[in-house]
Order: structure tokens, then sequence, then C-alpha cells
């Protein structure tokens, strides 16, 4: 067991050389400035700030979703922005992000609390411990399509079957290579309208062709290494999407037990994006 454990380690370990060697190679395709004029790069994390918020309310810390960028983030930033300060993020390793950018620094940096975490998918887990290390500034947490480790590890079974990318070395492999055609097989599962399709697959082929990275591979291989988190003692929001396949059975409140969940039932994998009204209805009404 020990030997099988030092082996998968040792995978796991070329696996991220694989991806840092991926990073350097995207890194030249960049152009010296961001692709957008109005973000920039705080702790290595991309951003894009908007909105001035009022006194006493949060800030709401949006993550794109990937294979989706900050761009993907207009609607629902501009949305909220009317009544918050909003700070769009892409998550560390994706899109314009560094490998190596710091979620903690990021909130440090930004100087901005108190913060409503508003993080997607898997880093759901990310701000369940980022709200159990900074109390003092975390004032809210909003999980978006986001379960608990249990239901994080089932839909990574799920959504990668034959369990090729959670290979290390071949994932990273497949992934460095197929990229584009993995961002047009998940939106064509993810999205609830297929009309929306096009528009969701361009914005992500486009941050490809300007360099951004996308380490689908280790971030799923990561879940089965990952500890549970820590509860939330924060006011916690969770949105669904009623229309994703891959989450239909996965329980809603599995981040924060007995949290206030709100389901938007036209919305699949992106309830953020595909109905924005509804989410930034619920947010507003949730922070009050």
């Amino acid at each position: 067991m020990t030997r099988g454990l030092a082996t998968t380690r040792a995978l796991g370990a070329v696996g991220a050389v694989v991806d840092r060697a991926e990073h350097r190679w995207r890194l030249r395709r960049r152009s010296t400035s961001t692709p957008s004029g109005d973000t920039r790069i705080v702790a290595g994390i991309r951003v894009r700030e908007l909105g001035r918020g009022a006194a006493g309310r949060p800030t709401i810390v949006l993550a794109a979703d990937p294979p989706n960028v900050i761009e993907h983030l207009a609607e629902a930033a501009a949305g909220l922005a009317s009544r918050y300060r909003v700070v769009c993020i892409e998550l560390p390793g994706f899109g314009f992000s560094d490998p190596h950018a710091s979620l903690d620094q990021l909130l440090v940096e930004l100087d901005a609390a108190p913060y409503a975490l508003a993080l997607p998918c898997v880093a759901g887990l990310v701000s369940a411990s980022l709200a159990a290390k900074h109390r003092d500034v975390v004032s809210h947490v909003i999980g978006i399509q986001a379960p608990g480790l249990d239901g994080v590890r089932a839909w990574v079974q799920r959504v990668d079957r034959r369990g090729v990318l959670r290979t290390p070395v071949v994932g990273q492999a497949v992934v460095a290579m197929t990229r584009r055609k993995l961002a047009r097989g998940w939106y064509d599962v993810a999205l609830a309208d297929p009309a929306r399709r096009a528009a969701f697959l361009d914005g992500a082929l486009t941050s490809f062709d300007r360099g951004a990275t996308y380490p689908l591979a280790t971030a799923l291989q990561s879940v089965a290494r990952r500890s549970p988190p820590p509860p939330i003692v924060q006011p916690t929001l969770l949105v669904w999407g009623g229309r994703d396949p891959t989450h239909r059975k996965t329980p809603r409140d599995g981040l924060a037990p007995g949290a206030r969940v709100v389901e938007l039932a036209t919305a699949g994998h992106f309830p953020e994006l595909e109905d924005t009204r509804g989410f930034v209805a619920a947010v507003a009404e949730f922070l009050g």
C-alpha cells in the first residue's frame, strides 16, 4: 500500500510538471497585457472589479467556472454591481490566473472586507476552507452548483467515467491536446439551452487562443486527495441549476447542511449565467 501511494504521488508530481510546462508554453501566446483592458492581476489572480456597493454591504467575490472566464460573468456581475462591489476572478491555474496564485492573499490585497465568497462547483470546497480561515473578513458564503466532498467525488466519477482524466500524466496530456474538444463536449452536456452553447464555446475558445490555461485533469485528480472541508459557520446560500444532468442526484446542501437552498429550474450547470435574473434576485434577498 505504501508503495502504491508513493507511485501515485510520483505520478502526480509528473502531472504537475506537465501542467507547468504547458503553462509556460501558453504564456508565450499571451500579449503583454491581459485580454481585457479593465482587468488586472492581484496576488496572481486575474480580476475585474465593478460596482461600489454601500457601507456595511459585503464585496462579492464571483469566480468563473472553467472553461468559463471573466468575460462570461459580465451580465451576472453587472446585475450585482448595482447594489454591491463585485470582484470577478479566474481561479488559480485557470484562464489567465497563475497556477501558484493565492486566494488567501487576494482577500488581503483587495482590502475590501467583508467578503461574500461566490465560488462554483469544486471550488465550493475552497470557499469552506477560506471561510474557516478568514472568519474575520468572510461574512457570507454563496455556493454555485457546489456539492460537499462526497458529492464532488461522485460528480467527478460521472464526468470522467473511464478515469482517463483522473490518471496522472495521461490526463494532463489528454487535456493539453484536446482542450477545445473537451470544452465543446462539456457545454453540450452542462448548458440547459442548446441555443446558448455557441456563445459560451466562442468565449472559451477565444480565451484559449489568447493563451488561457485549463488544467482540468489536475483539478479532477486533486479531488481524491482532498480532506473534508471545515464546517461553514457563516450564513450560506447554495444556488443550483435544476437542469444539470451531471447533478441530478447530488444532495443540494452537502456543502453546508441546513443552509438556504435556491434551485433555478430552467438553468443547467451555470445557474449564475443561465438564469442571471434569478441568481441576482436570490443573492440580493440572501444578503439583504
